[in-house]
């Protein structure tokens, strides 16, 4: 037979270390609820989208230039894009495009509206308007971005992969080129063979 005296002990110690337990847990519980309140987002990536004159046009250059993945695509309706003012009552056909085709990163949306009559910005320099300015890409290969670029007849903006005056672990190049539509793309990434 077990000693009773042991029996209370340990039942003690075991209520104890619960009540321990219990408590550390609705602490923790709390810190983390008091956490999450603070946070401002619920997800750290953000998602651009980019109205196109040419949708065919600039999914083949996001994908054969730039290197992204198509992920999916997605319709909004008139009535949707109305009420939430997107556009003035026209559907938009979106197509989504990711590094690494990374679903769960942050994305490019691409769109068209066949029949509207957008205005164009001035992208002469990332200065030249108010507003968006440019994208900016951090590839694993500037030389690989390059040949993409050339094979596809791309010219960059200035000078090919300048070098980035920034102190970094790996030297790293800037080539800014233009989307179909005119919009600035900064390629930054190393040279692979260094």
């Amino acid at each position: 037979m077990k000693d009773p005296v042991m029996i209370l002990r340990s039942s003690r110690i075991a209520t104890s270390l619960n009540v321990f337990a219990l408590a550390t847990m609705t602490v923790i519980l709390f810190a983390g609820a008091q956490n999450d309140a603070e946070k401002r987002f619920s997800d750290a990536t953000m998602d651009l989208g980019i109205v196109v004159s040419d949708l065919g046009a600039s999914v083949r250059f996001y994908t054969e230039v730039v290197g992204l993945e198509k992920t999916g695509g997605f319709s909004v309706g008139q009535a949707f894009c109305r009420d939430t003012r997107l556009t003035d009552g026209h559907a938009l056909d979106i197509q989504v495009l990711s590094p690494n085709g990374d679903t769960d990163g942050t994305s490019v949306k691409l769109m068209a509206l066949p029949g509207v009559d957008s205005k164009k910005g001035d992208h002469r320099f990332i200065h030249s308007q108010l507003g968006y300015s440019y994208l900016t890409f951090y590839v694993a290969d500037i030389e690989a971005a390059s040949a993409r670029m050339k094979a596809a007849g791309i010219k960059a903006a200035g000078r090919e992969q300048v070098r980035v005056p920034l102190e970094t672990p790996v030297p790293m190049f800037l080539t800014l080129i233009a989307d179909p539509d005119g919009n600035l793309i900064e390629l930054i990434g190393p040279k692979a063979k260094q």
